[in-house]
């Protein structure tokens, strides 16, 4: 009879941190996907140096969007752009930017300049 009772203790016990690591799961899930971002979505095609002064911008959406790139902490540049693949040419002036922050709304992209 004792070794019954270990036995059913064990399933038991094995069954209730099943059902706790069930319930954690899907809270971890819920939580995750709380206030996830819906709609579209901006592609970064190229991001090139063609001038010292100048950025040449190359990005694909599927709708017409505002997008805000900032290369420093007080230098931004505002931009639409239009549905499919559109070109920006944007002035840095005398910055000569090794990363820029595209935000588009819904979705920020950070990207290094090439060349």
């Amino acid at each position: 009879m004792q070794n019954t009772l270990d036995l059913l203790s064990q399933v038991l016990f094995v069954a209730l941190m099943a059902m706790l690591l069930y319930v954690l799961y899907r809270r971890f899930i819920a939580m995750l996907s709380k206030g996830k971002i819906t709609g579209e979505y901006a592609r970064v095609v190229e991001l090139t140096r063609p001038e010292i002064g100048q950025l040449l911008l190359t990005v694909e959406t599927t709708v017409e969007t505002h997008c805000t790139v900032a290369w420093a902490k007080e230098r931004a540049a505002d931009i639409q752009c239009l549905p499919g693949v559109s070109q920006h040419v944007i002035d840095t002036g005398l910055d000569v930017p090794e990363e820029v922050r595209l935000d588009f709304g819904n979705q920020v992209i950070r990207r290094r300049v090439a060349g």
